[in-house]
């Protein structure tokens, strides 16, 4: 099975997805990356076999969709510890 690198939109943004196979003994790996205004957010999926990295593949679509970038989530100007 093949997978085409490209474009994953969620929540009016784009992340960019690569696949990797026979990687870490032979697992496969889709890896999104969120470009961010100082640095590149990275989200991996990884599975054994290719079988399971294609079942899970929309899981990974459901936690981009909760990803929100840590400044902006907590406030620039939240003083407070987390």
């Amino acid at each position: 099975m093949s997978y085409v690198d490209g474009d994953m939109p969620f929540n009016d943004r784009t992340a960019k997805l690569r696949y990797f196979h026979g990687v870490n003994q032979g697992s496969s790996e889709a890896v999104a990356y969120i470009d961010e205004e100082k640095f590149i957010a990275l989200v991996v999926l990884s599975s054994k076999t290719e079988k399971g990295l294609t079942e899970a593949l929309p899981l990974l679509l459901e936690v981009l969709e909760t990803y929100i970038y840590g400044v902006k989530a907590v406030g620039a100007n939240d003083k407070r510890p987390i």
